[in-house]
């Protein structure tokens, strides 16, 4: 995935897509990330960082998650899910490895507090 940074935020780091990427979702459905969408990595609220960086190797899973909001195609709860299964495909699913307790951290942030970004 070809990303370059978008400079010029002083409140959050963003990046844009540099070739598109095609996604098939859990459900079957097939998309395309277009060359230029924009996204923040993971959404972490600043109080939060010193627990869940805002980067990590499942830089793929936050990309899907952020157009699934940006573009609402789907439920709130399935992008919630859909973050988490690749999150967990790219991390792995040892029970008691950080990766996976990462993943879930995430997968429960945006559950608890992903509401207000949905909604917006």
């Amino acid at each position: 995935m070809k990303k370059s940074r978008v400079y010029g935020s002083n409140t959050k780091n963003e990046y844009r897509l540099l070739k598109n990427v095609n996604i098939e979702l859990s459900n079957g459905q097939i998309h395309t990330i277009s060359n230029g969408f924009k996204w923040d990595l993971a959404s972490v609220p600043s109080f939060l960082q010193g627990i869940i960086k805002p980067d990590s190797d499942a830089e793929i899973a936050f990309l899907i998650h952020d157009y699934l909001y940006v573009n609402k195609i789907v439920s709130q709860r399935f992008a919630d899910q859909e973050l988490l299964k690749w999150e967990r495909a790219v991390n792995g699913t040892l029970k008691w490895s950080f990766k996976n307790i990462d993943n879930y951290l995430r997968f429960w942030a945006v559950r608890c507090f992903g509401k207000r970004v949905w909604d917006n």
